[in-house]
């Protein structure tokens, strides 16, 4: 029995001032503030095979912790246009997130950190209907909520009996990011695509501690910083409007699929190279958005798969994460001018994420994990001025 709770706060502004002067500028200044807490307390049950109920409250840690992050962030932003059909978007962000943990055997953790995230976008309008984008970017990729937590699990019951430990000192991963693409776009259609290449430091993964630490004999494992790596691909995207046919039931609405191929090599401290942990070669998706203009009403729905992703461990094994699909609705619904009501909800059909381990050799079972995560919802306001 699980109770995990999630209260956040959050405020965004941003205010555009257009540059009069020889050179036409677009200045976008504006700023975000989260304030989010997570309080998770676990109970497992366990029956022997002799049928005997016992309970635990799950005192590890993993399952019994608060977590509080503070998230401050700034942006500033120029559009300026060299000429009618070119233009330059330099700009930079700076966050700083202040993080604190603890659980419930005493154990707290604290951290704070500051990124100055640069970016430079270039965009060439060759026609009205075709464009090309270049861009280079810095960008940070925080840790999940629960790899913070200073908790200390005991895994004796798996069969790769271990511990695992949280890691409240882990660092965000760091990438910069290069992109270049091009888009065309008519009334009805629009096509696009791009190439692009991420530089990654600070990798975030589960490994066990390289230094050989044992708790009662037993190996400890850690979420932790483990190596540097890159990732590069290509995005497709196409949509179609409907409105194209004339038919008045079809004004508003529009067919959308999009497809992301994927490749990645990572080199640990160590010097080993391998791929990204579970990155799958392909993410596609496939959906519609219809916009109803008299009520202000817009709803879009949207099918994603992911293929199979398969990594080879170090002891022989293999691991496969199942194919798995999910669908996602959004509904948005404008109360005025300024003012709009959205809900979202992911993972409709509440799929199950599904883990397999054979012997490489023979292909048997090894063993096999299965875990289901249901619905979210997220219900708020958005208001504009």
């Amino acid at each position: 029995m699980e109770n995990k709770r999630d209260a956040i706060a959050l405020l965004k502004t941003a205010l555009v001032v257009p540059i009069a002067g020889d050179i036409r500028q677009e200045l976008k200044v504006g700023t975000s503030i989260r304030f989010r807490d997570r309080f998770r307390n676990k109970t497992t049950f366990n029956r022997s095979i002799t049928g005997v109920l016992t309970t635990r409250p799950d005192g590890s840690g993993k399952e019994d912790y608060s977590l509080r992050e503070n998230y401050l962030a700034a942006f500033i932003q120029n559009q300026i246009w060299l000429n009618e059909s070119f233009s330059i978007l330099p700009g930079v962000r700076i966050e700083n997130v202040n993080l604190n943990s603890n659980d419930n055997t005493g154990r707290n953790g604290n951290s704070t950190t500051t990124d100055v995230l640069p970016s430079l976008h270039l965009l060439w309008q060759a026609t009205p209907e075709l464009n090309f984008v270049a861009a280079v970017s810095r960008s940070v990729n925080r840790p999940k909520f629960d790899e913070l937590s200073p908790f200390v699990d005991d895994k004796t019951a798996d069969k790769n009996s271990r511990f695992v430990i949280g890691n409240p000192d882990l660092r965000p991963a760091r990438s910069w990011n290069y992109d270049i693409g091009g888009r065309y776009e008519t009334k009805h259609l629009s096509l696009s695509a791009n190439l692009f290449y991420r530089t990654v430091v600070d990798l975030i993964e589960e490994q066990e501690d390289p230094t050989g630490r044992t708790i009662n004999g037993r190996p400890v494992f850690q979420v932790q910083n483990v190596g540097d790596g890159y990732i590069n691909g290509l995005e497709l995207e196409q949509r179609l409007s409907l409105a194209m046919t004339g038919i008045e039931a079809f004004n508003g609405l529009t067919l959308y699929a999009n497809q992301t191929f994927l490749g990645s090599q990572k080199t640990d401290r160590n010097g080993v190279s391998a791929p990204f942990k579970e990155q799958p070669n392909f993410i596609g998706n496939v959906g519609f958005d219809y916009t109803y203009d008299p009520w202000g009403t817009s709803i879009s729905l949207s099918l994603k798969y992911v293929p199979d992703r398969v990594e080879v461990k170090t002891d022989g094994r293999t691991k496969t994460v199942l194919a798995d699909t999910s669908l996602n609705l959004a509904v948005r619904q404008r109360l005025d001018k300024n003012l709009s009501l959205f809900f979202e909800a992911s993972n409709l059909t509440g799929g199950t994420k599904t883990e397999e381990e054979r012997v490489t050799n023979t292909g048997a079972f090894f063993s096999r994990k299965d875990e289901s995560s249901g619905t979210r919802y997220l219900l708020g306001l958005n208001w504009q001025f």
